[in-house]
């Protein structure tokens, strides 16, 4: 009969593609143990066997379907995310268990030469002196471009690209750009939807684009805040890239962090 750490590895990767060793099994109680303190059980092997009972009946359950995260069309034919997550099931441990497994690790301009490629090869392009001619005349009839960070973790990928539209392209595109970010972690998206990062994420940051990326001031726990105006263009959803594809005619898609 499988074991309990068996089980709940099937789980994972059925849900979210990421396998579990067998020598992850003290991996998995650790990141479990906040699910495993919530209903009393100790954090070992007897803990988690008691757990996958409660996961089991919720897997069983007839009243449970999936969660959905729909982006809304909006009056300007953009799309974007709900603002807060709104899950149309009765699930409560799967998501818990997803959360809990995720690493939420990123940082700003992860890989540079990809982002210099979007400045220099992407952007670039578009903005080139036929290009901006063609923008400014076709003015709104102009296609929209669609920018998609995959996996986007708490969001530092896509307030870099941000960043970098503010600085690199020419005002009159930036209303045909939009930016997606989505992560299958629900905190991380949460976290990336209200951004202050801490000292030691931003302390790598190159000068140049942590005055573009942050308030002048930091927050009172000395976090960093990203501005206001790179925060209003970015939308954020819960997304499992296992599943069918939210975005539709995407221009570039980053994913760094999967």
């Amino acid at each position: 009969m499988p074991s309990a750490f068996d089980r709940f590895a099937q789980l994972i990767y059925q849900q979210c593609g990421t396998r579990l060793k067998s020598d992850k099994r003290n991996l998995l109680i650790t990141r479990l143990r906040h699910r495993l303190r919530h209903h009393g059980f100790p954090e070992d092997d007897l803990g988690l066997e008691a757990y996958w009972e409660v996961v089991e009946r919720e897997i069983k359950s007839p009243t449970t379907t999936p969660s959905k995260n729909s982006l809304i069309e909006s009056p300007d034919g953009f799309l974007s995310g709900p603002g807060k997550t709104t899950p149309e099931s009765s699930l409560e441990e799967i998501p818990a268990i997803i959360d809990a497994i995720t690493t939420q690790e990123t940082y700003f301009e992860r890989t540079p030469a990809a982002f210099e490629w979007f400045s220099r090869d992407f952007l670039g392009r578009m903005i080139s002196s036929e290009g901006t001619a063609s923008i400014i005349e076709s003015g709104p009839q102009q296609p929209k471009i669609l920018i998609w960070s995959a996996a986007c973790s708490i969001g530092a990928e896509v307030y870099s690209l941000a960043a970098r539209l503010l600085a690199d392209a020419h005002p009159a595109l930036l209303g045909r750009i939009q930016l997606q970010g989505s992560d299958i972690c629900r905190i991380a998206i949460e976290r990336a939807r209200d951004p202050a990062y801490s000292p030691r994420l931003a302390k790598g940051v190159d000068p140049d684009l942590r005055d573009r990326l942050f308030e002048p001031r930091q927050s009172d726990d000395g976090n960093y805040i990203v501005r206001r105006c790179l925060r209003e263009r970015v939308h954020f959803f819960v997304h499992n890239l296992l599943d069918k594809p939210p975005l539709k005619n995407v221009d570039v898609c980053f994913c760094k962090t999967y």
